[in-house]
């Protein structure tokens, strides 16, 4: 038993001796350093100085719990004196100074000293200003205090800088050059110099800067060529203006804990009241995240546009961003500029408002996107430029409002997008340009709601397949109906869901500017058209194209033409129907056919050469006359042995199996006689009485025009079957 205990035993006692030691060292560093003090100050401590001396002596923190002022002051230069003298400092262990609720009397100046141990200020009040500028300390600590100023420019930190839950200060606080080796934290901070209120240019932090949970800063924040390890987080921090041009955000995930935390710009909640964020040059190598932020530009003293009420509420000019940027349920009061900035995620914007009414509400001239933009959801109030943009993946416009009635609501003039191009449910109130542009996939313009006055400019663009439908670009005869530039859009394919009868499409192009025709639209459409197995679709669109350029004012023709143009259209309808005169040349053969049964029935008709007798001659037939007569190019040997005769009169007789008869048996069979009874009255008033002056004069000229309007018909059917008519 004792063998066993026996170990322990000497456990104790040998941690008993180490308590002691400890107790003796640290009370012989207190007392060694109290007389340092005593020393140096001449016997004039404060019993808050001596409390401080002798709990740095211990290594313990010095709390100060009195509420009077009197008994937890502390002067400045004895913090100085501890920091920096040769003495004290060999006897202050790694635990540093630890001061909580104290009060500092004067400035504490340690610029360019190299403090060896931590540093650390809880809840501490220093009215007047703290002077860090080029020192080198392992860690800073000032949670909860309030100063005037902190001038810290090229301090050296070896570990954080922390400076939350509710620090204060009334004067600039300017960490220009430092370098911070892990986080600077300023959550729930409070920095209120209305000019400057905190400053880092040319800073460097290894992994975070916290600005978050309430933080609050009255003046402006800038962080002009910083750079952060991981991550600068802003969520939920208000602030006037945020300058962070030349930012760099060097990692793209950090591990801390063995988890993976997305770094980058973190914005989520922020609010900017009346002033600036800008971002210009900027490098994250991670995202940008400012889901559910709020910007408001301050009214602009002079702007670029006369009536561009607004400043700036965002600037990205050149911005870069490793992965996506999120603005989803943001707001932003002024102008947004995200001109060259490169993306390499996605651009979500959905739920967003962008207002600046009269104004620029986004400027996204040459922005690079390797993902989505996204904008479902979203509003401009004001005009949105994202011209000669490069998207990887689609632009996605669903259940959007543009509004800009007084100029360019959207201007995509010249983009480029890998994906579609999606306008579903899209409502407009400006003019829409998308000249130029280049869809790889589907445009979709379905459920669009134009506003009065409005333009939609399709001009040179190229689409791989046009996805609309008849509602979407309003009513033709509506006078306020919007324009429509077609000219040079080139589309491969109409989406199955488009429609495809000529009938809607022709509203579709009737809704370009009547004043300035220009064929192009027509036949691209007729093109795709046809290559889709609508032949009849696609003729009927390049007959409406010719008849809306006879209707445009650059038509200027004499009467003659448009008349031709008109009989052109009557028969052939310009070339595309050729067989449609096919009708004309029956009507004229049947109604020759009738005329000239009756011309055979009065024996109007007679023969043109003698024959020998018993030698064949044709009998005349009235229709096979009727199609020889018609058909110059054939030789049915009717037209050329019988002509019509003008000064003869015939007898009356019916020959057998002619037409007359025909007309006779059905006459007597349906009509009860009554067409014969008629004929005969006809035949004795006027044939007997003026047959050979009326009927026979008549029965020539019909025989003549015959003839002409064979040739004429048959030469418009022959070039246009041949397309050599086409207009």
């Amino acid at each position: 038993m004792k063998t066993k205990l026996f170990p322990l035993i000497m456990l104790a006692t040998l941690l008993l001796l180490m308590l002691n030691n400890r107790v003796d060292s640290g009370i012989n560093n207190s007392s060694k350093l109290l007389e340092l003090a005593w020393n140096k100050f001449k016997g004039e401590l404060y019993p808050a100085e001596q409390k401080l001396i002798k709990m740095t002596g211990f290594s313990k923190e010095a709390i100060y719990i009195d509420s009077n002022q009197v008994n937890k002051q502390i002067r400045a230069d004895r913090i100085v004196w501890l920091c920096t003298d040769r003495q004290a400092l060999e006897v202050i262990t790694y635990r540093g100074i630890q001061i909580r609720n104290a009060y500092i009397d004067g400035n504490i100046d340690l610029r360019y000293a190299k403090i060896p141990f931590p540093v650390s200020f809880i809840d501490c009040n220093f009215p007047m200003e703290i002077n860090l500028e080029y020192a080198n300390v392992p860690a800073l600590y000032l949670s909860g205090s309030s100063t005037n100023k902190l001038l810290a420019d090229g301090l050296k930190v070896g570990h954080k800088v922390i400076m939350n839950n509710g620090f204060t200060s009334k004067g600039t606080v300017s960490l220009n050059g430092a370098k911070i080796g892990i986080d600077l934290d300023c959550g729930n901070a409070k920095f209120n110099d209305l000019n400057v209120a905190f400053i880092a240019d040319g800073l460097w932090v290894g992994h975070k800067i916290i600005m978050n949970n309430n933080f609050e800063s009255k003046g402006k924040v800038r962080f002009t060529g910083a750079t952060i390890g991981v991550a600068l987080d802003c969520s939920n921090g208000t602030f006037r203006d945020f300058i962070a041009n030349g930012l760099k955000i060097e990692r793209s995930i950090y591990m801390h804990n063995k988890s993976s935390i997305s770094d980058g710009v973190k914005m989520q909640g922020m609010l900017v009241d009346k002033g600036t964020v800008s971002l210009v040059d900027a490098t994250i190598g991670g995202i940008l995240d400012c889901r559910g932020a709020r910007f408001i530009a301050k009214r602009a003293k002079r702007s670029t546009r006369q009536s561009d009420p607004n400043g700036d509420a965002f600037i990205g000019t050149g911005l870069k961003i490793e992965r996506t940027v999120h603005m989803e349920g943001a707001t932003f009061e002024g102008r947004v500029k995200l001109i060259s900035a490169e993306i390499g995620g996605i651009l979500d914007c959905t739920e967003a408002e962008f207002n600046n009414p009269n104004g620029y509400a986004l400027i996204a001239t040459g922005i690079s996107v390797e993902g989505t933009v996204n904008m479902e959801e979203s509003t401009f109030k004001g005009e949105m430029i994202i011209d000669n943009a490069k998207i990887g993946g689609n632009f996605n416009c669903k259940n959007s409002y543009f509004i800009n009635p007084n100029g360019i609501a959207l201007n995509a003039t010249g983009i480029k997008v890998e994906g579609d191009a999606d306008m579903e449910n899209f409502q407009v109130s400006g003019k829409v340009s998308l000249r130029g542009a280049k869809i790889n996939r589907n445009f979709v313009w379905k459920g669009v709601t134009l506003g009065k006055n409005v333009e939609v400019d399709l001009r040179s663009a190229k689409i791989g397949a046009l996805w609309d439908d008849p509602n979407s670009w309003s009513d033709p005869t509506d006078k306020n109906n919007p324009r429509l530039l077609l000219c040079g859009l080139i589309y491969d394919d109409l989406h199955e869901g488009a429609p495809t009868n000529a009938k809607d499409r022709i509203k579709w192009l009737l809704r370009q500017d009547p004043n300035r025709f220009m064929p192009q639209p027509y036949e691209q459409l007729a093109t795709v058209l046809r290559n889709h197995g609508f032949y009849e679709d696609a003729r009927k669109i390049l007959i409406s194209k010719t008849d809306d350029w006879l209707k445009s004012p650059q038509s200027k023709m004499p009467w003659y033409k448009r008349r031709g143009y008109r009989i052109l259209k009557t028969t052939i309808s310009y070339g595309y129907r050729p067989w449609r005169i096919h009708s004309w040349g029956i009507g004229i053969v049947v109604l020759g056919c009738f005329l000239y049964s009756i011309g055979n029935y009065f024996q109007f008709m007679k023969r043109t050469k003698k024959f020998p007798k018993g030698e064949a001659y044709p009998k005349f037939n009235p229709f096979i006359y009727s199609v020889d007569v018609f058909t110059p190019v054939i030789n049915l040997c009717q037209a050329a042995y019988w002509v019509p005769d003008q000064c003869r009169r015939g007898d009356g007789k019916v020959t057998k199996g002619s037409l007359i008869e025909v007309v006779n048996k059905i006459d007597r069979i349906v009509f009860k006689g009554f067409l014969s009874k008629f004929f005969y009255k006809i035949n004795d008033k006027v044939f007997k009485v003026y047959g050979d002056k009326v009927f026979g004069w008549f029965l020539c000229v019909y025989f003549w025009l015959q003839i002409i309007s064979g040739w004429i018909i048959m030469t418009l059917f022959l070039t246009g079957l041949s397309g050599l008519i086409k207009i």
